[in-house]
């Protein structure tokens, strides 16, 4: 099965394959707030986000930059690299 994204942690090389993601804002007391069609500050990425499972899910975005192939973001713990295949 060929993937659509591809998800690297910087400093470990950790990386993960899905075919979607969201970006999933939070409210205040950590309940979910709304999801988002594009990389937004405070919101997490989730990659395969499937009826309450998922792949893999990152902390809040604290900035981030948009690149032809991927983008390049840092969390509030770790730097990602999420590129389109």
């Amino acid at each position: 099965m060929k993937h659509k994204y591809k998800l690297v942690r910087t400093k470990d090389n950790l990386t993960k394959y899905g075919n979607t993601i969201a970006w999933v804002g939070w409210n205040e007391d950590s309940t979910f707030k709304e999801r988002y069609d594009d990389i937004t500050i405070g919101a997490s990425l989730v990659l395969d986000f499937f009826y309450g499972d998922f792949n893999w899910m990152t902390t809040q975005v604290v900035s981030f930059d948009e690149q032809d192939d991927c983008i390049t973001f840092m969390t509030k713990n770790s730097e990602y690299k999420l590129y389109y295949l």
